[in-house]
């Protein structure tokens, strides 16, 4: 109702600075509602801090303590490095009290969410865009104040390196820029997105003293980690979650030729290795219409919901505040409404517990959550006066 009353309502800056903290530090205090991963990331920071065991290697399957109770995600750990100081300090936190080092968490995201909504003020200033509206889209959305304070998931830390990336981009910082690109895929792989898009930026730029200059200390940056955390397949595959749960579009998909004994017969068939080359020519598609700051940022969008929601065999709700902040950012009015929609129908995900998950109600979530935001996204390209604040 905000977002349609914006014109009458009309906040200044100061007052979305304002509630925005208040709104950030009443969902600091709510305990976690739907997700157990803060659980997981103390886990990972016990087993590097407390047992010194490289978590890339081991998992808390192979440690028996007070806290196995709450380590419910056994097997190796599927994050960057960039975090494991973050859950290492947890790790020792959680020796005095479980809900203390959780809380350390939470406040780690609500820092976070903090300086995204600052470094969204400083790279809205240059453009020709509604600030207020712009900040107001990201800091006053339920779905980011849920998935990044209230359960403080770490993509609270992607998302504020991808923005440090783009203001460092945006000052023609190139190679902090791509630094800032690699931490932000350091803490989840999805950041190689941005980074890739950066990198395809700088070529079209021709910024070839940047992409040497990256490209050298990315590679130190990378073997140090190869060397200490990464040393083997085992320890880099963990990186890409090969555990993890086939629910995506695609996931489901991939599921059901499992549950029909079709999927050996696709596999040998090339089918998995088809689906993964026309996902590369729509990345190269897409990298090819980077032109300038604002292209880039589109095209981030695009990369990121086709990853998201066609290529991956798991999708999670969160993956969608990705998307958010850049929406804040786009020049493309139908784009940031889109997003804004798609943040509140994947809520839809949450709606059934995922014991009661069939085929079916998999289909019905689908259509809610995706099939909403294309027919709003139809009717808008038609209607276009709704495209304007």
């Amino acid at each position: 109702m905000s977002l349609i009353n914006w014109q009458r309502l009309n906040f200044k800056i100061g007052e979305i600075f304002r509630l925005g903290f208040l709104l950030a530090l009443i969902a600091w205090c709510i305990l976690p509602a739907n997700s157990s991963d803060v659980f997981a990331y103390v886990g990972f920071g016990r087993i590097a801090g407390i047992y010194h065991l490289n978590p890339y290697i081991h998992g808390y399957s192979e440690i028996s303590d007070f806290y196995s109770r709450y380590a419910w995600f056994k097997q190796s750990m599927p994050y960057g490095a960039i975090v494991l100081p973050i859950f290492i300090l947890a790790g020792f936190l959680s020796q005095l009290n479980v809900f203390v080092s959780l809380y350390f968490l939470k406040l780690v995201s609500l820092v976070a969410y903090g300086c995204i909504v600052w470094l969204l003020y400083s790279i809205l200033k240059p453009l020709n865009l509604n600030t207020s509206y712009s900040l107001f889209l990201f800091a006053f959305n339920p779905f980011i104040l849920l998935e990044l304070i209230i359960n403080a998931h770490n993509d609270s830390l992607l998302i504020l390196f991808s923005l440090l990336a783009i203001f460092a981009l945006q000052r023609q910082w190139y190679t902090v820029a791509v630094g800032m690109a690699l931490l932000s895929t350091l803490v989840k792989i999805p950041g190689a997105v941005l980074l890739i898009a950066i990198l395809a930026y700088l070529i079209q730029q021709r910024q070839w003293k940047a992409l040497i200059y990256s490209l050298i200390s990315s590679l130190i940056l990378l073997g140090v980690l190869k060397i200490t955390l990464l040393p083997n397949i085992e320890a880099i595959s963990s990186l890409v979650n090969p555990n993890s749960e086939e629910n995506s579009i695609f996931g489901v998909l991939l599921r059901q030729t499992k549950k029909f004994g079709l999927y050996a017969e696709l596999k040998n068939n090339g089918f998995l290795r088809i689906h993964s080359i026309l996902f590369g020519i729509f990345c190269l598609w897409r990298l090819r219409m980077i032109r300038d700051f604002h292209s880039l940022v589109k095209e981030t969008i695009y990369l990121t919901l086709g990853l998201v929601t066609l290529y991956s065999v798991q999708f999670r709700p969160w993956y969608i505040t990705w998307l958010v902040p850049y929406a804040a950012i786009a020049k493309s009015e139908q784009l940031r409404q889109i997003i804004v929609l798609f943040s509140f129908t994947v809520l839809t995900f949450y709606a059934v517990p995922n014991r009661y998950l069939s085929f079916e109600v998999n289909a019905i979530q689908y259509i809610l959550a995706y099939g909403v935001p294309l027919v709003v996204s139809g009717w808008i390209a038609t209607h276009p006066r709704v495209n304007t604040v």
